[in-house]
């Protein structure tokens, strides 16, 4: 395939609300290859479990359909998968204090 023909994407994202988009674009600038990286994950792949980097969130969120991209030491992005749809949640510049206890499988 010719650069820059990439596959059309299975997942269409959005942002829940403008404090994500804004938190999503802060984090953009300030790491631009892990969140492209994210991006395309979510768009292609957003079901797909990988060790330490993305998967459902557990514990107390077990159940809440909430799933989380980890960026960077304490970078995350969580985010909802209902059909062909992903919702970008929340993004965390900072590591959230909700998921401390939480296992790190």
């Amino acid at each position: 395939m010719p650069a820059g023909d990439a596959p059309p994407a299975s997942y269409r994202l959005t942002f829940r609300d403008s404090a994500a988009e804004k938190s999503w674009a802060v984090l953009a600038r300030e790491r631009r290859t892990d969140m492209t990286e994210c991006w395309d994950r979510l768009a292609y792949n957003a079901t797909q479990d990988l060790p330490r980097t993305c998967r459902s969130l557990v514990g107390r969120f077990a159940g809440s359909g909430l799933r989380q991209c980890t960026l960077g030491p304490k970078q995350r992005v969580w985010y909802r998968v209902a059909g062909a749809r992903v919702t970008i949640e929340t993004v965390h510049r900072t590591h959230p204090k909700a998921t401390d206890e939480l296992p790190l499988s």
